[in-house]
């Protein structure tokens, strides 16, 4: 099968430990694949200013599906841009009222992130000291939930131990069944989605604009937040690095993330 798309989740995936990568390596690859028409697709949780700052100039020549899913560009043009309903933010906060400081929990706005007062967010190894300083200066602390009344709310996070991650999001989608559903991304971080709205959703909003199958996609991921892509997609990888139910679902296994595994799988597409 030709492949005519291929998209990546970023952490863990795409960047190494460090939260960086080879840019003349990727930018001779981008150079290869428009001449060949193949889109190059940002699939994360991420969220834009993060991988503007990431990508810099070569935003514009690339498509995203940022997110989880929730917010869709292709090469700067906007086709979808989820919000969470009211409801929905109000009963999360209910699910998790008192733990708020201890499992880190923070709601992406337009731009800002909201914590409450005192909420510590953790460092991670896998964030480049500039990325994280973006991130930190987003922050918006607030006394009580109340004084964010009225703002659009487009993803909802924690951070808990990872001894405890998979305990955390088996509880949350048990009672928000069919309404939300919390997805691992790695190092102790969920994130909470739309139920529906995961990366292969978004993924298809581009494939359909494109005219281009699923069996007709090479992607890669790690986490499970990449699982629903990994499976809906024909020539899927798991990173060496990735968990074992990620392993599970995937096609194929590319080398670990510190090794590039990204880049190397692409280039050995690309020219053997």
């Amino acid at each position: 099968m030709t492949i005519k798309l291929i998209a990546s989740d970023m952490d863990g995936t795409f960047l190494d430990a460090k939260g960086s990568y080879d840019r003349d390596r990727f930018e001779k690859i981008l150079d290869a694949l428009d001449k060949r028409q193949i889109p190059f697709v940002v699939a994360t949780g991420n969220s834009m200013p993060r991988l503007e700052h990431m990508f810099g100039d070569l935003v514009p020549r690339l498509s995203f599906v940022a997110e989880n899913g929730a917010y869709v560009i292709d090469k700067q043009e906007v086709l979808v841009r989820q919000v969470m309903t009211p409801d929905m933010v109000a009963d999360f906060l209910t699910f998790f009222k008192g733990k708020e400081i201890d499992y880190t929990i923070t709601l992406l706005g337009d731009g800002d992130i909201y914590l409450l007062d005192d909420t510590v967010f953790p460092t991670f190894d896998g964030i480049e000291p500039e990325q994280l300083e973006l991130f930190r200066e987003r922050m918006r602390f607030v006394s009580d939930w109340s004084e964010i009344e009225g703002k659009e709310i487009y993803k909802m996070n924690l951070v808990v131990p990872e001894n405890i991650s998979d305990k955390v999001t088996t509880d949350f989608n048990h009672a928000f069944k069919g309404r939300l559903q919390a997805v691992g991304s790695g190092y102790g971080a969920i994130d909470v989605i739309i139920e529906g709205c995961h990366k292969a959703w978004g993924l298809e909003q581009l494939l359909e604009r494109y005219g281009i199958l699923p069996e007709e996609v090479m992607s890669f991921g790690d986490s499970d937040n990449d699982l629903e892509m990994l499976k809906h997609t024909g020539e899927s990888y798991a990173m060496a690095n990735a968990s074992d139910r990620i392993k599970a679902v995937a096609k194929h296994i590319a080398p670990n993330h510190n090794d590039a595994g990204v880049l190397t799988t692409i280039e050995h597409f690309l020219w053997g």
